[in-house]
């Protein structure tokens, strides 16, 4: 059986297209961006071609908007944690996040693995 590991590099980021939930008057307009690099925990032996897979990635989302309203600026943030889900392939109890895995925050903040790194296993 083949799955698709995790190095770093492979987690994506993508803003939300919708406005915070903080934002509770529709005169209010803005957007998300990625306001920190993906941040990445990885494993110390389970490797892919000598860099470490990895079983952890989060990242910092921030939302800047306007009250066409009011005037007033209103800013948010967000932070996504991608967890690698239960698997047998684990290195001190922990995953290995593979292609696929997804995780969404309240806003529709969202990391997801794309990884080409092609594993066999019997996992």
């Amino acid at each position: 059986m083949t799955k698709r590991v995790a190095k770093e590099g492979d987690v994506i980021p993508t803003p939300s297209t919708s406005t915070s939930s903080i934002a509770l008057e529709p005169t209010v307009q803005g957007s998300w961006k990625v306001a920190e690099p993906v941040r990445y925990t990885s494993h110390n032996k389970l490797k892919y071609n000598g860099t470490p897979l990895i079983y952890k990635a989060q990242c910092t989302f921030g939302f800047s908007g306007t009250d066409s309203s009011s005037g007033k600026t209103m800013t948010d943030s967000e932070t996504i944690i991608l967890q690698a889900k239960p698997s047998t392939l684990k290195e001190s109890g922990n995953n290995v996040l593979l292609h696929g895995d997804k995780a969404v925050g309240k806003n529709g903040n969202t990391l997801t693995v794309n990884s080409s790194n092609t594993l066999k296993s019997g996992f």
